[in-house]
């Protein structure tokens, strides 16, 4: 979800928030007088991230913020991939759509003011997420005001200068640059990844799984784990998968162009201890955690998913998924 190792210093302008972003190349400043004079109801909206790195973001902070640089004794800067600390930068009514990730987060608000909501992972099932086969996984498909049955957040609060918010793995969270009497319609946030005990237990899971042959040789295997697991009714989860990938056909979207919807899935297997191992070891992690009944929801709609995919062999067919879901 934020992979930015194909980053090209252009600067993302979304046609529609939910689905779709054009792309522009422009300098900082240019930018940013775009970011400060957008409309607080904008029909489009101006929204940039990518590693704090980056030589553009070295660029906009050093003209932007004093003692930027002090920010480099804060971060390993040799930390890479999704863990690499990250920039966003937006105008106001810009917004960060509902999702949840698989990583404890920690957002620190620089400049401007921004709204943030976190939701119990039990919402997760209110939210209809796009399907990890596709490029928005762990994005609602929805609007946020349009989402249904979503219940009051567990917090709700506005971030201003020098304000930080930790939003744990799998909690739903929907962010929004509101207005600031310093910076106007500007917000500029870091973020930091941090591993969590689940999420990195519930990726070797569902490694083993998608290159275990048992999905496709055992009658039942998703049923025995999910049991195992301690999640809900095989049914309702499988349903609420089917939700997902109803709702793309339902506007006509399709999955990404691949030879193998499987290598979107991108987890790596567990060395060693089998599956069922696997599953005792996340479920002593589940047990002691918040929320951790629904959280295991989460992990078996994931598994539901890589199963159907896998059993569909790949196929980017929406209906051929759905036929093994």
């Amino acid at each position: 979800m934020y992979d930015s190792s194909d980053y090209d210093g252009a600067v993302k302008v979304p046609a529609n928030p939910l689905f779709s972003y054009d792309t522009c190349d422009m300098s900082p400043d240019d930018f940013l007088a775009l970011c400060e004079g957008q409309h607080p109801t904008p029909e489009r909206t101006h929204y940039q991230t990518a590693p704090l790195t980056s030589p553009q973001f070295v660029q906009l902070l050093r003209s932007q913020l004093r003692g930027w640089r002090g920010l480099k004794s804060l971060f390993p800067w040799e930390v890479t991939g999704r863990l690499n600390p990250s920039i966003w930068v937006g105008g106001l009514g810009t917004i960060t759509q509902t999702h949840y990730d698989v990583y404890d987060n920690v957002l620190t608000n620089l400049c401007g003011r921004k709204r943030v909501r976190v939701f119990a992972p039990d919402d997760v099932e209110s939210l209809c997420m796009f399907p990890d086969a596709d490029p928005r996984s762990r994005k609602s498909q929805i609007p946020h005001d349009e989402i249904p049955n979503l219940k009051e957040p567990l917090l709700d609060v506005v971030i201003s200068h020098g304000d930080g918010v930790f939003i744990p793995a799998f909690y739903p969270h929907h962010c929004e640059v509101v207005e600031d009497e310093v910076c106007k319609s500007l917000s500029i946030s870091v973020n930091v990844f941090s591993s969590s005990g689940i999420g990195e237990a519930a990726s070797e899971l569902l490694g083993s799984v998608g290159v275990s042959d048992r999905v496709t040789e055992e009658r039942g295997f998703e049923a025995a784990v999910l049991e195992r697991l301690g999640a809900g009714a095989v049914i309702d989860l499988r349903q609420n998968v089917l939700d997902r990938y109803e709702q793309l056909l339902k506007r006509n979207l399709e999955l990404p162009k691949s030879d193998d919807l499987l290598k979107n899935f991108q987890h790596e297997p567990g060395l060693g201890a089998g599956i069922e191992d696997q599953v005792d070891a996340l479920v002593g992690l589940l047990e002691v955690a918040p929320h951790g009944g629904a959280i295991a929801d989460i992990i078996g709609m994931h598994m539901l998913e890589l199963v159907a995919v896998k059993r569909a062999g790949g196929s980017r067919d929406l209906e051929v998924v759905i036929r093994n879901l």
